[in-house]
């Protein structure tokens, strides 16, 4: 099948899966391998002493003086060449989050390897009986689910090389050790490269167990390192899926409706034709695509198609009626329990507006969002006699391979998968519907076809992250603390988009209240779109958590408690004990249980880093919020603000803690946590997309906002020391972000701000 290639430079990088570490296996000349079949991985590019990439000549020598010892082997996890080259499977998709640097880190310190001579492969998808059966990247669990793997690699490669220099010195492996890429004798000082090892150590039987190295003779992990993909990514060298160039290769653009379920009613076929360079028009599941020699013919070609469009039953979508149902959804008992603990119906209707036993209740609501990736949809695919390759920025490249497979009829293993750079993704990415309909197109004109989506169809046919309604209503003792808490969510089901049922984890951020609360009922509804939803950075904990932070801010106000020791207050020895004792429904995700002291440690840190009770001046504010993501990393943040007469918010800071457990590189996590408060404050304050008579009313970033430079805040992150396993850090640093922000605003004017995005009319 075709190579890809990019002009002026080099090979598509292509990405990897999450799997457990594979049993080192199989001797080759001149190489030790670790892992897994090297037809299945793709090169990417070596680094200099630096951490600089070597550029594709230098590559090219690399790669064919080691070919004959990697052909005669199976696929690697890790493979350290007779030049001392150590060669690195990355089993993840690549979509700004730093996996190509943090997994090799692992490994190589396991290793005793230096990072100069890390080069970094991505692997294919398999099918059912292969090693890369599972690529799917999300839920930051990459670093987390690949830790172990990656140690073991790491360990047990180091393990065969010290024995192969034990052997050939005649020396204790105890006198040995691993350091920056050679096999080192303690007592002397003499040394040798692995290169030199390899070769010996490939005979030896391979350590089932092997044995971790200690803390305190890590050298890289927990120290901060630059991207290595870094310098390929700022000058334009790297591949994503929009830069894919394969030679014969045509463009396609598709018409779709801009109503979910639309039917065509006419178009004109001949004069799309007629365009110059358009050569094919091809029906396909999404609707009509125009081929031709470049994107820009293939775009004018559609222009011209003027297809008209049958809206259909869903013409009359409308999000403002959405929003008055979900509303009304609210005021009634929900369809799933998400939680139940004593009887919080009857003490919050005991309550009374006034008096010890109080009664309180607030709606808040948070919009449609869209995932606004900066890369548009795209996907290559080349139809032969033998099968289909395609080249995709995909976080689910196993379905895709399966999905093109059934579409053409095929095997799975005749579909090869190249998952190339993600320009952004945020969830967008873990459904590929243009891969299908690219391999359609591909077979029927017979040539590669590059599908790219235009920007309006990017934003009509978003798999959106769905509108959003709470109520809330507790109870509040003569201590002010509360004995009773309701929450009642209703929103469309992201579970119901992807084939499933609604299910309790659509409350996720609402059900896993942290706090000690008596009496604690949790609610969710379904109510059906037309459009598909989908999954968002940080999924449900976004609105959920920013409905329930805000809320806990009232009760500490109404009680006349500092919202920070409210909180501490309420997380205790009691908390989630109801959690502890009961299993999960059949079916459902498990329950998380929060680690109290974690929670109340970035707490703490938080209100000391920022200086929590150190006054402001007039107009400004801080807010605190909290959550513990999925009982895995947690997180504290406080917004200062400040607020104009005409009701304009600055945000002027965000303080961050983050309890992710065993910080892997600091920098990756620090722009993680950066990141994520970016996405959050464009939810804050720009993020909103709205439907009438069917369709998106913004489709260019012209109209969907996202938050700029002129939007950012200081942001000030602090990282938990700890002993717990790496956790995730891309997801968690989103949902605290507005309800902090929202707390702040009534620190600073005494108004609440119950929906989102946040405007100066909100305020007035």
């Amino acid at each position: 099948m075709s190579t890809p290639t990019k002009p002026a430079n080099g090979a598509v990088a292509n990405t990897t899966s999450r799997r457990d570490f594979l049993k080192v296996g199989g001797a080759a000349v001149g190489a030790l391998i670790i892992g897994v079949p090297t037809a299945l991985a793709a090169p990417m590019r070596r680094l200099d002493e630096n951490g600089v990439v070597l550029d594709a000549a230098k590559n090219a020598v690399h790669d064919a003086a080691n070919d004959a010892a990697a052909s005669l082997a199976p696929n690697q996890l890790l493979r350290i060449d007779a030049d001392g080259t150590v060669t690195i499977t990355i089993t993840r998709s690549e979509m700004g989050q730093g996996v190509r640097t943090s997994l090799p880190m692992i490994l190589a310190d396991e290793l005793g390897a230096s990072m100069a001579s890390v080069r970094l492969v991505q692997a294919i998808p398999t099918t059912a009986d292969g090693p890369f059966r599972n690529m799917s990247t999300g839920g930051s669990e990459s670093v987390s689910s690949m830790y172990a793997s990656m140690q073991r690699a790491g360990a047990a490669a180091r393990e065969m090389l010290i024995a192969a220099a034990a052997a050939q010195w005649s020396l204790p492996a105890s006198e040995l050790r691993a350091r920056d890429g050679f096999v080192v004798h303690v007592g002397s000082d003499r040394r040798l490269a692995f290169g030199a090892l390899v070769a010996a150590a490939s005979a030896l039987p391979v350590p089932q167990q092997p044995a971790f190295r200690a803390r305190d003779e890590w050298s890289i992990v927990g120290k901060s390192v630059r991207r290595l993909d870094g310098p390929d990514i700022v000058t334009g060298k790297a591949i994503y899926g929009i830069d894919v160039r394969v030679p014969g290769m045509l463009f396609a653009a598709v018409a779709m409706s801009p109503v979910q379920g639309g039917t065509l009613a006419t178009s004109s076929r001949a004069a799309a034709l007629a365009v110059n360079g358009v050569t094919h028009l091809v029906d396909v599941p999404s609707g009509i695509a125009v081929v031709a020699t470049s994107t820009w013919a293939a775009m004018k070609g559609r222009s011209a198609l003027a297809a008209r469009w049958n809206d259909g039953q869903h013409a009359t979508f409308d999000s403002a009626r959405l929003r008055t149902t979900l509303r009304a959804t609210t005021q009634k008992p929900g369809a799933i329990n998400a939680r139940d603990v004593g009887d919080a119906e009857a003490t919050i209707a005991k309550a009374t507006r006034d008096g010890a036993n109080r009664r309180l209740e607030a709606s808040y609501e948070f919009p449609f969002q869209s995932h606004a990736t900066m890369e548009p949809q795209n996907c290559t695919a080349h139809v032969t006699a033998d099968g289909c390759e395609v080249w995709i920025g995909t976080q689910s490249p196993n379905d895709v391979q399966q999905g093109i497979a059934q579409t053409l009829g095929l095997t799975p293993d005749q579909v090869k998968v190249n998952v190339t750079l993600l320009g952004g993704s945020f969830g967008r990415r873990i459904t590929n519907e243009n891969a299908a309909d690219a391999a359609l197109i591909s077979r029927k004109v017979g040539a590669p076809v590059h599908l790219l989506w235009s920007r309006p169809d990017d934003f009509a046919h978003d798999p959106y992250q769905p509108m959003s309604q709470s109520h809330l209503a507790a109870a509040l003792g003569a201590n002010g603390l509360p004995t009773a808490w309701r929450h009642r969510v209703a929103a469309p089901a992201v579970t119901a988009s992807f084939g499933g049922v609604a299910m309790e984890a659509e409350a996720l951020g609402a059900r896993d209240v942290p706090y000690a609360i008596p009496n604690i009922r949790v609610e969710y509804t379904h109510v059906p779109v037309p459009m598909p939803m989908g999954w968002w950075r940080a999924i449900q904990f976004v609105p959920n958590v920013f409905a329930r932070e805000a809320f806990l801010d009232e009760l500490a106000a109404a009680a006349k408690i500092d919202p920070l020791e409210y909180r501490l207050q309420l997380l205790n020895e009691h908390s989630q004990a109801d959690f502890a004792a009961a299993p999960a429904p059949a079916g459902q995700p498990r329950r998380p249980i929060v680690n109290v002291d974690r929670l109340r440690a970035v707490l703490q840190m938080a209100a000391t880093k920022s200086a929590w009770h150190v006054p402001l001046g007039k107009g400004r504010g801080r807010g605190i919020a909290c959550l513990s993501y999925d009982d895995r990393s947690y997180v504290a943040q406080v917004a200062e603000v400040e607020v104009s007469k005409a009701g304009v918010v600055r945000v002027a800071k965000i303080t961050t803690v983050l309890d992710a457990g065993l910080v892997i590189n600091p920098l990756g996590i620090i722009g993680q946590v950066e990141s994520g408060i970016v996405w959050a404050l464009t939810a804050a304050f720009h993020g909103n997309m709205t439907f009438a008579k069917g369709r998106a009313a913004r489709t260019s970033f012209g109209e969907y906002r996202l938050a700029g430079m002129r939007d950012m805040p200081v942001m000030e992150t602090h990282l938990m020391p700890g002993n717990h396993p790496p956790s995730g850090a891309g997801e968690p640093p989103v949902p605290a972000v507005a309800p902090a922000i929202v707390n702040a605003i009534y620190a600073a004017t005494g108004k609440r701000v119950r929906a989102l995005p946040i405007t100066p009319s909100s305020l007035l």
